[in-house]
């Protein structure tokens, strides 16, 4: 089962924030945590609350598709909620000015931390991003097969440090 969600009339005006408990996209699966197989989100905000992470775990999803207005911030709760993916796609409307790279820096920072402390996946066959800047915020630690990165030529500054991180054996612009 693939399912294609935009949360943006569930969403409040706070990050994170559902108008109500149960319209959170996980909420809303929750009677398809069997049989789930691909989940692709599309939102103003990302598919982040910590409450959930640990009590939802959709154990057949194999490919995660998040697009948000923001950088990818929390990529441990996913971890925890979709054990076994394979694919993960990310992507985010934030501009790329040199505001938006330092955020991602302090992001990633982030993420590597939590992703170190709480796990995260040993691998993934495909790991996909709009730009060099939402790959880099993930702080992923995965061994990746094939990167691909929609718009490489923004944020290129960032580009080796993604790369030394997945290994990928293949790399697609």
């Amino acid at each position: 089962l693939t399912v294609k969600l935009s949360s943006s009339m569930y969403e409040t005006a706070d990050p994170g924030k559902f108008k109500l408990p149960r319209s959170h996209p996980l909420n809303l699966l929750e009677r398809f945590r069997e049989t789930l197989t691909a989940l692709h989100y599309r939102g103003y905000y990302s598919l982040n609350d910590p409450q959930l992470h640990t009590a939802l775990v959709y154990p057949n999803v194999r490919e995660l598709n998040v697009s948000t207005v923001y950088i990818p911030s929390e990529p441990h709760g996913w971890f925890h909620s979709f054990p076994r993916i394979t694919h993960l796609e990310v992507g985010s409307g934030e501009f790329f000015l040199e505001e938006v790279i330092q955020e991602a820096r302090t992001i990633r920072a982030r993420n590597e931390a939590r992703l170190q402390s709480r796990g995260c996946w040993e691998r993934l066959e495909h790991l996909a991003g709009d730009n060099t800047k939402d790959l880099y915020a993930l702080g992923l630690s995965s061994r990746v097969g094939t990167v691909r990165i929609k718009n490489s030529n923004l944020c290129l500054s960032l580009l080796p440090e993604v790369v030394e991180r997945a290994r990928p054996t293949e790399l697609v612009d």
